[in-house]
């Protein structure tokens, strides 16, 4: 069996190193746990596991449901759910976010095993699809987000900051966590304060450049920002890829 890597997003302690135990036993590569969404996404974006388990009833600014649809949306990698909750109603609320399977707490590990494999397996097979090949970040946008020298912007499809790298926090001057869900045009108004971008701008199924510039008398440069799109394995759009060069 080919070595994968899982990702578990938990907030109970014990239950993630129980999970991360069944996991190594069953021959899995695990990332450090992690018991937020928005941990969950930064993980994704830069450690790129093979699947997620993820716990529905997170704490904290975006819920497991909303986070496992960014996850694949953006990154087109299947999420298992983790529940202790086995009513319809939320599997009915979880259906939206396209996961790939649910297993009920306390797990069984064959069973856990079985569905990990089909949830690959069956993501696996959309990928070589017409639209699953055009999915998720590129090749280049990969190197972009491991390359921290460079100013990285993701967004969802409400051009919300779902994750920016360290480049780019330097960049606008604001910690990734404090604009986190946050319009990118609040971000971008700390490089211009009079910036005025159209929503459609970040929108667009073709890479968008424009140029904006600083109205610091000292310290006056213009920024290039690039949009591109980010589509899912269905082909719907689903967020956009940004990068800003600065130029003096």
């Amino acid at each position: 069996m080919p070595e994968y890597s899982v990702l578990v997003v938990e907030d109970d302690e014990i239950i993630a190193r129980i999970l991360t135990s069944m996991l190594r036993d069953s021959g899995y590569i695990t990332h450090t746990p992690v018991n937020s969404g928005e941990q969950a996404l930064e993980q994704v974006a830069v450690e790129k596991p093979d699947i997620v388990l993820m716990d529905i009833d997170l704490a904290g600014a975006i819920s497991g449901i909303t986070a496992a649809k960014e996850i694949f949306n953006i990154f087109s990698i299947p999420v298992i759910f983790v529940t202790g909750h086995d009513e319809r109603k939320f599997l009915e609320m979880a259906m939206g976010s396209m996961p790939f399977g649910f297993l009920v707490k306390p797990v069984n590990p064959n069973l856990l095993y079985s569905t990990i494999q089909v949830a690959i397996n069956l993501c696996e097979r959309i990928r070589v699809t017409t639209e699953g090949k055009k999915a998720g970040l590129s090749p280049l946008m990969s190197i972009q987000v491991s390359d921290s020298s460079h100013p990285v912007i993701i967004l969802n499809s409400d051009n919300a900051i779902l994750w920016m790298n360290q480049a780019a926090e330097e960049c606008v001057g604001e910690n990734g966590s404090a604009l986190f869900l946050k319009d990118i045009r609040q971000a971008l108004s700390l490089l211009c304060p009079d910036v005025n971008i159209q929503p459609d701008f970040f929108r667009s199924y073709d890479a968008q450049d424009l140029k904006i510039c600083s109205d610091d008398i000292h310290k006056r440069r213009s920024y290039k920002i690039t949009a591109r799109p980010v589509v899912n394995m269905f082909g719907s759009y689903s967020g956009s890829f940004i990068t800003i060069t600065s130029q003096l």
